[in-house]
C-alpha cells in the first residue's frame, strides 16, 4: 500500500513566496533569465529546500 503524501500548506506557500522574491518585477511578475544571478539564486534556494522535503537532488 502506498502512503499518502502529507503537504504542509503553510510551508509550501512560504517556499513559493521566497522563490517569487528572486527576480521579482514591479508588476508582480518574475524574471530569472538562464545563467543570471537571479537564476543562480533560485537554483540555490531550490537545492536548499529539496533535502528538507526528503527528495533527491533533482526533486524525485
Amino acid at each position: 500500500m502506498t502512503d499518502l503524501l502529507q503537504i504542509d500548506g503553510a510551508r509550501l506557500w512560504r517556499s513559493l513566496m521566497d522563490m517569487a522574491q528572486i527576480g521579482a518585477t514591479e508588476k508582480g511578475g518574475v524574471r530569472r533569465l538562464a545563467l543570471s544571478e537571479e537564476d543562480r539564486r533560485g537554483r540555490d534556494l531550490f537545492r536548499a529546500v529539496v533535502p528538507r522535503s526528503g527528495h533527491d537532488g533533482i526533486g524525485r
